[in-house]
């Protein structure tokens, strides 16, 4: 009897479980971050791309059927923001407080709904499907030199002979370590 039972727990989870795989937030969520890089599927999801999702979708779709949703999203909001849609519900609030501790880059951060620090940070330097999205240790940093006028001649010729930008000179100069 007992076996009986458990097989019939199993069998209701398993119809709950498909339903939840039908559910259109689901597929949008998967739709957007198989598109962009984050996961990988042999499902096609793509029919229900669409470039803004909203991140209450997101985590539903996290929390009642694909954990991996969960792991993944701080980084997906931290790296492509304007595709986003939000709303201040609690989650997004704990949300709000990964992505301080992501963009900090702390060592060790808050976790997200039972998601562990650790797993999320893994995401936020893979490369993503969109090339012109850059991890956080390859985003360029403005920053502002004054330089002698000699400085600036010699850049100049190097520019012109290497047919590099300023700034690959120098970070090439300084990757050698010459001073």
């Amino acid at each position: 009897m007992n076996n009986k039972n458990l097989i019939e727990q199993i069998k209701k989870a398993a119809l709950l479980d498909d339903k939840k795989r039908k559910d259109i937030r689901y597929k949008k969520a998967m739709a957007f971050l198989v598109k962009k890089g984050f996961l990988k599927t042999n499902i096609n999801f793509e029919p229900y791309f669409q470039a803004r999702v909203w991140v209450k979708d997101l985590i539903w779709a996290g929390q009642n059927v694909e954990p991996r949703i969960l792991e993944v999203l701080p980084a997906a909001v931290l790296r492509l923001p304007k595709a986003f849609n939000h709303d201040n519900t609690k989650e997004e609030l704990l949300l709000k407080q990964v992505l301080i501790d992501l963009r900090e880059e702390k060592e060790n951060g808050s976790d997200f709904l039972n998601m562990p620090y650790k797993k999320i940070k893994v995401w936020m330097n893979i490369s993503l499907n969109d090339r012109r999205t850059k991890t956080l240790d390859n985003k360029k940093l403005m920053k502002t030199f004054r330089l002698t006028p000699q400085t600036i001649r010699k850049i100049e010729l190097l520019k012109k002979k290497s047919g590099l930008s300023d700034a690959a000179i120098i970070e090439g100069l300084v990757d050698r370590e010459i001073v």
